[in-house]
C-alpha cells in the first residue's frame, strides 16, 4: 500500500477500495491505514490540495465539480476548503474566460439564444458556479453583440 500511495496522493476511501480486493479483516484494514498515516504516505489534506490543483489546472474543472468529486471520496468540507486555497481567484476567472472563448469559437449554433444556452450549459457542466458563469457569459456576449452592432455603422 505504501508503494500505491507513493506515486500519487491518495485518500482513505481510495485505500479502502484497494484493500477490499484482499481478504482482510476490518482491523487489518484499519491497522494498514493507521500505518500509512503515521508513515506520511496517507494525508487527506495533501490529497485534497493535490486533487484540487490537478482537476483545476489539467481538467479545467470548476469548484462545484471538484467539491462534488471530493465529497464522493469522503473528504471533509474543511479539507475541501483548504484544497480550494490552491486556486487563486484571478486564475479561476482567467480559466473561465478561456473556456468561454474556446467554446464560443467551436460553437456552430447561429441563433444567439441557443448559442448562449449551449455555452452556459458547457461552463456549468465544467463545474463553475452559476452566478459567475452567467455574469461572464453576459459580459462576453454583450461585448460580442456590441462588436457586431458597431460594425454595421
Amino acid at each position: 500500500m505504501a508503494k500505491y500511495c507513493s506515486y500519487q496522493d491518495r485518500c482513505e476511501s481510495d485505500i479502502l477500495l484497494k484493500l477490499n480486493k484482499y481478504l482482510l479483516t476490518d482491523n487489518e484494514k484499519s491497522d494498514i491505514i493507521e500505518n500509512l498515516i503515521e508513515e506520511k504516505f496517507l494525508n487527506e489534506e495533501r490529497f485534497a490540495r493535490s486533487y484540487v490543483r490537478g482537476k483545476f489546472r489539467s481538467n479545467k474543472w470548476g469548484r462545484v465539480k471538484i467539491k462534488q468529486a471530493l465529497k464522493m471520496k469522503g473528504i471533509d468540507s474543511y479539507l475541501i476548503n483548504l484544497g480550494f486555497e490552491e486556486i487563486k481567484d484571478e486564475e479561476y476567472l482567467q480559466t473561465l474566460y478561456a473556456l468561454f472563448d474556446k467554446k464560443d469559437a467551436q460553437e456552430k449554433e447561429q441563433d444567439p439564444y441557443k448559442r448562449k444556452a449551449k455555452i452556459i450549459n458547457f461552463l456549468l457542466s465544467k463545474g463553475f458556479e452559476s452566478d459567475i458563469v452567467f455574469s461572464v457569459v453576459e459580459e462576453c456576449m454583450s461585448d460580442y453583440n456590441n462588436e457586431d452592432s458597431s460594425s454595421e455603422f
